[in-house]
């Protein structure tokens, strides 16, 4: 019964994590990671409309929180499920090109980063069981 109720927080966390990911596609932008990198500058969708959407799909990729694998490392599980949401926007769902393209390492970042904080909001609340 741990497990239910822990996929729940799992996705929860995920949630708040976007939050996360958006203070730092902000942050990134006024730093000027993207002109770093070499990418076009795109501006920073607003965050009522996108939040939902964004907010949704972080909760089914912290799913993966749930799991009872290095439930002690939780440093490693947020880097590697922000690496594996990365890997799905680009070979699963195709939001991103196909080859390699600086816009990976500018997703993998920020991906990572939505990673640790869902992965720390997980630790800080996840029943253990």
């Amino acid at each position: 019964m741990a497990f239910v109720r822990n996929l729940g927080i799992a996705f929860a966390c995920g949630f708040a994590g976007t939050l996360v990911f958006y203070a730092a596609l902000i942050v990134a932008d006024r730093v000027g990671l993207p002109d770093i990198l070499g990418l076009k500058g795109r501006p920073v969708p607003p965050l009522t409309p996108t939040i939902y959407m964004l907010g949704t799909w972080g909760g089914i990729w912290a799913l993966l929180l749930a799991l009872p694998w290095l439930s002690r490392l939780w440093l490693i599980r947020g880097i590697v499920i922000g690496l594996i949401a990365t890997a799905g926007a680009i070979w699963l769902f195709g939001k991103l090109p196909p080859q390699f393209h600086m816009i990976w390492v500018y997703a993998a970042i920020l991906n990572v980063i939505w990673g640790l904080a869902a992965a720390l909001f997980y630790r800080v609340v996840s029943i253990e069981y």
